[in-house]
């Protein structure tokens, strides 16, 4: 009995840490653990032959001593056995539960047979109950052992260059984990400078240290160092992993993240996750080079963009649908810069899930993806299998004039069956969904403010001859203590911005006030702001072009998100509480604007934060930040009170006559047309005439 009683308390101790697979697969232990309960009954009745003989005797006769010696040598024999049965069933449950986890322990070795191991025991369980990723190949929520290093990437024999990968791989797996899952990571980085990990989306509430923005939230991960991740899974629904290191999201570490509700609102029979990201031939500092030039010629060169569609080279991707089913499938733009739009010929898409928010079912025809966005459709193959299908994923701009590679329509195939003719569909119009006919299924309210905020962003010529993106004027510069450890060691002064220093552009919130942030873009092309530790509610959104004021406001019951899309010339108002203490960025999510300074810190109930965290941080959280010679306590300089020394002094500052305005080139005719018209007539609107010089 002993031994069931241990193989089962295994099983309920390691439950929360079990993976996907291993739960996936209840059979590989339930099967052993019968067995050994069934052992462990039978070997009950044997010590009671033995040790309860005189109860059951009849007669007072003392049994003979050889009976006994007989009794005693069955009685260990069968426990022996027992016990050697009980241990080889909990060994064959852990050989099984770790052979179908995918990619556990990978101490920085290739595990394709285990990919392969895994791909096999899936597709044979073709009535399996449980979902399955028919898109991309993906990690479990266990341990993992992360090797940060640069690895190479063909783009489908067009070219190849370096990629930031993960134990050699690249495109990285999506990570699938179920909710209260712990997700812990041990990164090791062979970069040549510091990395993180920033898990997009997840509140890290109580675990701000966790949250990746480099000299933000932690010093990073020195080249040759090491850190730990202990990331506790409290949401579900669809998010993505990526470096928050300079600009190195751009250069590809970056994956989703879909955390599995086990109460799931909607019904389907399978999901697919299509992480959609841009890729550039050229790495991603010549990129900011090009970016930050003063000279406009030069800025705004074209650049001819690649994509990676679900983890394949675009045009390449295929997904098999099953006539009558319905499948859930999980946008994410994990890429630095462009917009997907997602639309499948003939098939209707009803949006569910936006940024981890599930809304009421929004049926659609196709949806926009901007940078750091994911969107949940449910999509119903049709009930005929003589067909196969396109789906698009065309991504397009504002950024740049490209008259000709804008959009890029990438298509992959919905295949009913692999001998079927793929029909084509003709004159389909681009359908957004906006975020204000959304509603979110918990019902909350809108919230009234406590206070507010206004953010003005402007993009220009600074006074360092830099082409810069600024909030109110301040283009964001990383202090030289990270934000959260000014936060920890200042005392009551935590409370004063100004500690934080002006280049970290630092507004101080109080606990549980509701805070508004009006975001006015006066760029004449698109930011998607994203906000680290919250979602917020999107009360209204409008234009600030002059002669073309115009608003929408949001339901009764406005829709939540973690990123928002602010176009050129207009304004978003967004509203949330101020529930988790911690040091929070807001920014635009395309990586190069990050870069450029498009960024501001929210310092959310320091005192708060000073008591959350009185036990202190995880002792490799200093070690790296002594590893690489940055200070871990005072000011944003490292001093004492006020005392900032040179660090305001050096904030560069702008030149508003050299500021970018929301008046588009001529371009921008194009991309309004993309965006509101017909995608098959964009050669007309493209040509020379309408172009600029």
């Amino acid at each position: 009995m002993a031994c069931a009683v241990t193989i089962h308390l295994w099983l309920v101790i390691t439950r929360r840490k079990l993976t996907l697979a291993r739960r996936n697969e209840r059979w590989y232990y339930i099967i052993p653990l019968s067995l050994a309960f069934s052992l462990s009954a039978g070997l009950a009745c044997i010590p009671n032959s033995a040790f309860g003989m005189k109860n059951r005797c009849t007669e007072a006769v003392v049994p003979s001593h050889d009976y006994l010696v007989i009794r005693w040598c069955l009685y260990y024999g069968w426990f022996i056995i027992a016990s050697v049965i009980s241990f080889l069933c909990m060994f064959s449950v852990l050989r099984s539960a770790r052979r179908l986890t995918h990619m556990t322990h990978m101490h920085g070795h290739s595990y394709q047979s285990s990919t392969e191991e895994y791909r096999d025991a899936v597709n044979a369980r073709a009535n399996s109950k449980r979902l399955r990723s028919l898109a991309v190949r993906y990690w479990v929520v266990d341990q993992e052992e992360w090797t940060v290093e640069w690895v190479d990437y063909n783009m489908d024999n067009l070219f190849t260059r370096k990629a930031i990968g993960i134990n050699g791989q690249w495109p990285i797996p999506a990570v699938v984990g179920d909710f209260g899952d712990t997700l812990v990571v041990h990164v090791t980085n062979k970069l040549e400078e510091a990395t993180s990990l920033h898990f997009h989306g997840l509140f890290q509430n109580g675990t701000n240290y966790y949250d990746g923005a480099v000299m933000v939230t932690e010093c990073g991960v020195p080249p040759g160092g090491s850190f730990t991740y202990r990331v506790e899974l409290k949401q579900a629904g669809t998010y993505w992993i990526h470096s928050h290191s300079k600009s190195q999201t751009a250069d590809g570490m970056r994956m989703p993240l879909v955390i599995r509700d086990p109460h799931e609102h909607y019904q389907y029979d399978d999901e697919i996750i299509m992480p959609l990201q841009d890729w550039f031939q050229e790495p991603a500092p010549v990129l900011m080079k090009q970016f930050n030039d003063p000279d406009p010629h030069i800025r705004f060169r074209p650049i001819i963009p690649y994509a990676v569609i679900g983890g394949s080279c675009a045009n390449s991707k295929r997904l098999n649908f099953v006539a009558g089913k319905t499948y859930r499938i999980r946008l994410a733009n994990i890429g630095s810069s462009f917009d997907f739009h997602f639309s499948i010929d003939a098939h209707p898409l009803r949006v569910i899930e936006v940024d981890g928010v599930m809304v009421r079912e929004h049926l659609t025809h196709g949806v926009t993806v901007s940078p750091g966005q994911r969107v949940s459709v449910l999509v119903t193959a049709l009930d005929s299998s003589e067909s196969n299908y396109l789906f698009h994923s065309d991504m397009y701009t504002d950024l740049l004039e490209m008259p000709k590679y804008n959009p890029l329509n990438f298509t992959g195939t919905i295949e009913y069956s692999s001998v079927a003719k793929t029909r084509h569909v003709r004159g389909s119009t681009w359908t957004c969904v906006l975020d204000l006919d959304l509603e979110p299924l918990d019902r909350e309210p809108i919230m009234e403010p406590d206070t507010r905020v206004t953010l003005n962003a402007y993009s220009g010529i600074f006074s360092d001859q830099s082409f810069r993106h600024s909030f109110n004027n301040i283009s964001y510069l990383a202090p030289e203590v990270p934000t959260v450890l000014t936060a920890l060691t200042t005392g009551d002064m935590a409370m004063d911005p100004e500690i934080y220093g002006r280049r970290s552009n630092t507004h101080v919130l109080k606990h549980l006030d509701v805070v508004e942030v009006q975001i006015n873009n006066y760029d004449y092309y698109s930011h998607p702001f994203h906000l680290h530790g919250h979602v917020f509610q999107i009360i209204e959104t409008g234009s600030i072009r002059e002669g073309k004021i115009h608003s929408k406001s949001a339901l009764d019951i406005p829709v939540k998100r973690d990123t928002v899309v602010v176009r050129g010339g207009s304004y978003a108002i967004v509203r949330f509480r101020a529930d988790n203490p911690g040091v929070w960025l807001f920014h635009c999510h395309i990586d190069f604007h990050i870069m450029l300074g498009l960024q501001m810190t929210f310092v959310e109930a320091p005192d708060k934060l000073q008591q959350q965290m009185k036990a202190g941080l995880p002792d490799m959280h200093r070690e790296n930040c002594i590893a690489q010679g940055i200070k871990t306590t005072g000011n944003a300089a490292g001093r004492k009170g006020l005392d900032m020394g040179k660090i305001n002094a050096e904030l560069p500052t702008p030149y508003p006559d050299q500021f970018e305005s929301y008046y588009p080139p001529s371009g921008w005719e194009l991309i309004s047309y993309i965006i509101h018209g017909n995608k098959d007539n964009v050669e007309s609107i493209a040509s020379p005439s309408h172009s600029s010089s």
